[in-house]
């Protein structure tokens, strides 16, 4: 969680390093690019179902819930025991759904769109990759582990993910909370702002306020930067 969240945090600028794809143009405003890849095995299992009971699989429904804007399955990643992880567990699963709320109303109103607007990244695109997960994960102990997956942006620091066993599944544990240099309180607003903006501009959206899709990205970009 905190190699998630760490970089973004630090900036204030959860949603203003996300990828929004500007429909028609492909424009891409984001902070990073990643590098071309060749196509991948999609993020779902043919049966719609991950198994949770090892870390691979834990990840890779973590990734399908923000991929699919699930808030439920993201919240239920998150080892919740703690009000530290709470803290951040809650208003960030409130972010999600959000974000899917933005998607049904952009969808209705221009089309369905590449729309991603809460960008966490650890490396899943690396999870269909049999060679890269082969030796991905290392256990600390019979109930902790230590997954370790690719950067395309920095290939020298990889993306390394912390997991606990509850219950006999993995999670995101609530003791990586304890350790984000941020004050619970800014991550917290981060999110929270995150969910007003989204809201705003579907809203607007909905109220035919924007002749394009591109034009209400660009004002969801904007209005972001200015909150920072």
């Amino acid at each position: 969680m905190k190699a998630m969240l760490q970089a973004k945090l630090q900036t204030a600028a959860l949603i203003a390093g996300a990828c929004l794809v500007a429909a028609g143009g492909g424009t891409l405003l984001a902070q990073q690019v990643a590098k071309p890849k060749p196509a991948e095995k999609p993020l779902v299992s043919v049966a719609g179902t991950f198994d949770r009971t090892t870390p691979i699989g834990a990840l890779r429904d973590f990734a399908d819930a923000l991929e699919r804007s699930d808030s439920n399955r993201v919240f239920r990643a998150m080892n919740t025991t703690t009000p530290a992880m709470r803290n951040i567990a809650l208003p960030m699963a409130e972010a999600v759904e959000a974000e899917r709320e933005f998607k049904r109303v952009v969808a209705a109103r221009f089309g369905k769109q590449p729309v991603k607007v809460i960008n966490i990244n650890f490396g899943q695109a690396s999870l269909y990759d049999e060679e890269a997960v082969q030796s991905a994960v290392q256990f600390t102990d019979a109930d902790r582990a230590i997954v370790t997956l690719p950067s395309r942006s920095e290939p020298d620091k990889p993306h390394k993910v912390n997991l606990v066993r509850v219950g006999g599944v993995w999670k995101l544990p609530d003791t990586d909370a304890a350790d984000i240099d941020d004050d619970p309180a800014q991550i917290e607003m981060v999110f929270r702002k995150s969910v007003a903006q989204m809201y705003e501009i579907g809203g607007e959206i909905e109220a035919g306020q924007y002749r394009s899709y591109n034009e209400a990205v660009r004002a969801l970009v904007k209005r972001v930067m200015n909150s920072r």
